[in-house]
């Protein structure tokens, strides 16, 4: 019987421990705390037309209709919402890509009309806090960091590849 009380008594005290521990819970918060300075990256290579060797002038033409969009890369820690306001557009958009060029090849040379998408690329810098579950986050002391990258495309990039 005594047994029993104390074994009682001592799942109320470990139950009451466990209460008061959840009173106020830390939870991890991400937040974006940087935007760095932008800069212009580029898609891969893509063959739009190839051509063969020809000793006449002639033009090759490239004419392109697609769909690209805009994306994030490295680890997104936060909503994509979040990351579309930091950096000022929509993070996560297509868009249709049209246009084309025209290129006079070199005579008696073969090779391709080529074309990559072109991005505004920004490095978005996310930090974990630890912030009460009940009052206000502070933002202080970080407990991890993370890092994605914003790729805005601003439009096709055309070159002449030869074999």
């Amino acid at each position: 019987m005594i047994l029993a009380i104390a074994s009682s008594l001592g799942a109320v005290t470990e139950a009451s421990s466990r209460a008061a521990t959840m009173d106020n819970p830390y939870f991890p918060k991400w937040k974006v705390t940087h935007v760095g300075k932008a800069c212009t990256t580029y898609g891969k290579w893509k063959t739009c037309v190839t051509f063969s060797k020809d000793a006449t002038p002639h033009s090759v033409t490239c004419s392109l209709a697609k769909t690209t969009s805009t994306t994030v890369s490295g680890t997104l820690t936060v909503s994509v919402k979040a990351v579309s306001a930091a950096v000022g557009y929509q993070a996560q958009k297509s868009y249709s890509v049209t246009g084309g060029e025209a290129y006079p090849p070199k005579r008696n040379k073969s090779g391709r009309v080529e074309w990559r998408e072109t991005y505004h690329t920004d490095k978005v810098t996310e930090k974990e806090y630890m912030c009460p579950l009940h009052g206000t986050c502070q933002y202080t002391n970080p407990v991890k960091t993370s890092y994605a990258y914003t790729h805005k495309y601003i439009a096709p990039n055309f070159g002449i590849a030869y074999n």
